[in-house]
């Protein structure tokens, strides 16, 4: 498990073995660590100051990892867009082709086989048309569950730590941030509290089995005796909070 032991004691990030490719991220005489984060936390990065690292809730984000499911792969030709998420957001991260190792068809088919399963990715934060994305990413498949796991206790580590919540390596609750930690973790997504989204979420949830592909809007819409474009609004609601993701068409959701 050491190409996947989180560097739990110092300053938060991922120390990982030159088998993994970390090791040309490492200068010398320079702590160069990568800093496990949700999606969630990628998308509300922002820079403080222009070409400047990427924060967010205090935490600095130089090169950072992310654990996900892959749910799309598309061949642009001179790069392959990768579309993943992982319970808390969703994003698109871009593996340029390099033709002298491989075809993009052949790229493309080698990604493809992550479809609906997860991955490890890292690299940096670029932002590009207003999405972020990871720059130059590395893709590995995930072999072992156990590395979900590591990857978000990581990710709450460098964040707690960040924030002051640790104090020599006990944990106390700052005096002056106590309620803002307990209300917004900045981690993960806050669970809605009930009403249609749930009624929504509830019918993807009981139709999935039966329709692989996707629960329809219409039918969303029949049960629930409510206009299509009020489906549609709580359907986005619900894929930005990372509940739901399009399955086979745009018109089609199913449940994460």
């Amino acid at each position: 498990m050491d190409k996947f032991r989180y560097d739990l004691d110092g300053q938060g990030g991922f120390t990982g073995s030159s088998q993994d490719g970390t090791s040309q991220l490492r200068n010398p005489g320079t702590r160069r660590t990568i800093t496990p984060i949700t999606i969630k936390q990628l998308v509300e990065a922002t820079q403080e100051v222009p070409d400047g690292d990427f924060v967010v809730n205090s935490l600095e984000l130089n090169f950072v990892s992310i654990v996900a499911v892959v749910r799309k792969v598309e061949n642009l030709n001179s790069s392959i867009a990768v579309g993943v998420e992982d319970g808390t957001g969703e994003c698109e991260v871009r593996q340029w082709v390099n033709e002298q190792k491989s075809s993009p068809a052949e790229q493309e088919e080698l990604l493809k086989k992550h479809l609906n399963k997860y991955v490890y990715i890292y690299g940096t934060i670029k932002e590009f048309g207003q999405k972020k994305n990871i720059q130059n990413p590395i893709i590995r498949a995930v072999e072992d569950s156990n590395q979900i796991l590591y990857h978000y206790l990581g990710a709450i580590n460098c964040h707690l730590k960040a924030n002051g919540v640790f104090d020599n390596n006990k944990m106390s609750l700052p005096k002056d941030n106590t309620n803002n930690v307990a209300q917004d973790s900045s981690l993960f997504v806050k669970l809605s509290g009930g009403g249609l989204e749930d009624d929504v979420f509830n019918i993807i949830t009981e139709f999935s089995p039966s329709l692989p592909e996707g629960v329809p809007c219409q039918l969303i819409s029949t049960k629930l005796g409510i206009s299509n474009d009020e489906v549609v609004e709580v359907l986005q609601s619900l894929m930005h909070s990372g509940r739901v993701f399009n399955g086979s068409g745009d018109d089609n959701y199913l449940p994460i």
